[in-house]
């Protein structure tokens, strides 16, 4: 026969239970680690036009930034290169408050171009209003410093090939375990901002270097007939070079004679 008595410790016994089932999940809930889900990470050239603190409970710094883009449902010819009409957008983006150093950057330099580092989180992370974490920020030079390296070439992906003259406008790894190189590039000449993918990753560590200087490259571009793998575009980079055209033939050294 039931009691009080052994009804209450038998509900404790099932509380107790569920609460040790339960837990783990309330604190991956609140747990930084719930935002480690990481979609994507990369820089991009940006001005920030609104940045305020938030939150009463847990605050942060929210804020609202302009970057370079292009009119996806613009009715034209990509392959002909008629689409990419710019066009700036708005974002919404978030800073931690334990992150002081950017807080205190993007405080100072409001409407002003800067570079920004930055994380895509899957699920919104704890604390942030928003899923895109600006991790920190760089002042941009006009000109790269002496020794900087000046060009790099790998092997081309596509069957057509060509040289545009431009600057890298953004770059990111998107993915987990497995993943691709997108941005976007400005096109000096035709003043176009075009998406492209990078195949290689010492290809996408130089070219995400150059983002810190203003000074705008020549660029080799290799377009492929169809669009491979976890790609979003058929363009991919296969030179960077400050001073000529992408594309030309290497010429060997020659041969010392013999004596």
């Amino acid at each position: 026969m039931l009691t009080m008595n052994s009804l209450g410790k038998k509900t404790l016994g099932l509380g107790l239970l569920l609460g040790a089932c339960l837990l783990p999940s309330l604190v991956l809930l609140v747990s930084p680690l719930f935002a480690a889900g990481e979609y994507a990470r990369g820089r991009k050239v940006i001005s920030v036009v609104k940045f305020e603190s938030s939150g009463i409970v847990c605050e942060s710094w929210e804020g609202v930034a302009v970057e370079a883009s292009y009119n996806k449902s613009e009715k034209c010819n990509a392959e002909d290169d008629e689409c990419y009409t710019p066009i700036s957008r708005r974002f919404r983006f978030s800073v931690s408050t334990k992150n002081a150093k950017t807080v205190n950057f993007i405080r100072k330099n409001l409407n002003r171009e800067m570079l920004a580092l930055y994380k895509i989180h899957r699920v919104e992370a704890f604390c942030l209003s928003s899923d895109f974490e600006v991790l920190d920020v760089y002042p941009r030079r006009e000109n790269p410093p002496a020794g900087f390296q000046r060009k790099l070439i790998v092997d081309k992906s596509g069957t057509r090939n060509y040289s545009v003259y431009g600057k890298i406008l953004k770059l990111e790894y998107i993915g987990t375990v497995s993943g691709t190189f997108e941005g976007l590039y400005l096109d000096v000449n035709k003043r176009k901002v075009v998406p492209f993918s990078i195949k290689y990753k010492k290809m996408a560590r130089y070219a995400s270097s150059t983002m810190f200087f203003r000074k705008a490259f020549h660029i080799g571009i290799s377009r492929s007939r169809v669009i491979s793998g976890l790609r979003k575009t058929k363009l991919d980079f296969f030179e960077i070079n400050y001073d000529e055209e992408a594309g030309g033939i290497q010429v060997p050294a020659s041969k010392k004679k013999k004596k």
